[in-house]
């Protein structure tokens, strides 16, 4: 059942309007700093430009967004969940082929400087159908220019989940010590994942993302 979510977005005085757009692609356009009535359980948000002041979402006001976006076709998108739900036939498309991406981006990125292929904590599985590039230290900042450069060579990466402490759903609930989420999200991005890429793909990928950071630092 879709639930109807009220959404109010405050940006820059440049910004005129902002568009929402379902997982069907079907849009609808509200103004700068005004709350409309959306029905819809996941949106995209997609804007020209990422001045984002404020995003408040049934009365609640969450963060910026910024780092949480990504480039596509000149506009800059972020996923925007206000309800708990699934998109169950990307999620299935995924299941028993992460393993063998994950080895391979491993093969490729390993013994890096500039970042690391996130590693499974030894108390946990995973079944790894998403890989996770996380940009060290000081080249944090790389991280925009890093989905910008991938994004001319049609590669699309994506920055991991919103904190869920932070997601609407949850922020009445209790949070406990949560120190490293918000470094975690600003510093990752989720590496082109699934069961048609072979290893010549993902070698290509590899090497553009070691080029970025050779020609750049």
């Amino acid at each position: 059942m879709k639930k109807r979510t009220k959404i109010n977005i405050i940006a820059g005085d440049h910004i005129d309007s902002f568009v929402l757009q379902d997982l069907y692609t079907k849009e609808k356009v509200i103004k700068n700093n005004t709350t409309t009535s959306i029905e819809l359980s996941w949106q995209l948000l997609t804007i020209p430009n990422p001045d984002i002041r404020e995003i408040e979402i049934d009365g609640c006001q969450l963060q910026k967004f910024i780092k949480t976006g990504y480039y596509e076709n000149n506009k800059f998108k972020i996923w925007i969940h206000p309800n708990i739900g699934y998109m169950i036939s990307t999620l299935m498309d995924q299941i028993n082929v992460g393993d063998l991406n994950d080895k391979l981006y491993k093969k490729y990125l390993n013994n890096q400087k500039y970042f690391t292929i996130i590693e499974n904590p030894q108390y946990s599985s995973n079944n790894n159908w998403l890989n996770i590039l996380k940009i060290n230290g000081i080249y944090y900042d790389k991280i925009i220019g890093l989905v910008k450069y991938l994004k001319k060579f049609n590669i699309e990466t994506r920055p991991i989940w919103y904190a869920n402490h932070l997601q609407k759903p949850f922020l009445k609930c209790q949070a406990y010590k949560i120190s490293k989420a918000i470094e975690l999200q600003e510093s990752c991005i989720c590496l082109p994942s699934s069961h048609s890429l072979c290893e010549k793909d993902i070698k290509s990928i590899s090497i553009k993302i070691i080029n970025f950071f050779q020609k750049t630092l």
